[in-house]
């Protein structure tokens, strides 16, 4: 059978026939990782944020603000900030979703 080029697969025999083998564990079980913690040796967080590499702080985000808020505007459906008029529609200055529009 076929696979995509450069991915190999291990197959074992069994008694069922052939099975795919698990792939080898690479996060400790939660029992090894509290007897780390209190020996004072579990590995620390690795920093996954690409954009921040040196994992300094940032502050916080700004929202921005619509200069005139419209009483009348609907809440957006997908982030909860409040919508602004858009010509005939209405549009979200967070996400950019509109609503109204046709």
């Amino acid at each position: 059978q076929p696979t995509l080029p450069g991915v190999e697969e291990s197959v074992m025999e069994t008694r069922t026939g052939s099975e795919v083998v698990a792939d080898p564990k690479s996060v400790p079980s939660a029992d090894e990782l509290a007897a780390q913690l209190e020996l004072g040796v579990a590995p620390l967080a690795p920093n996954n944020d690409v954009t921040n590499p040196e994992g300094l702080t940032r502050p916080a985000a700004i929202t921005p603000k619509p200069a005139v808020r419209h009483s009348d505007a609907p809440m957006c459906m997908q982030c909860g900030v409040q919508m602004v008029r858009a010509g005939s529609c209405h549009a979200c200055p967070s996400c950019g979703s509109t609503s109204g529009c046709s």
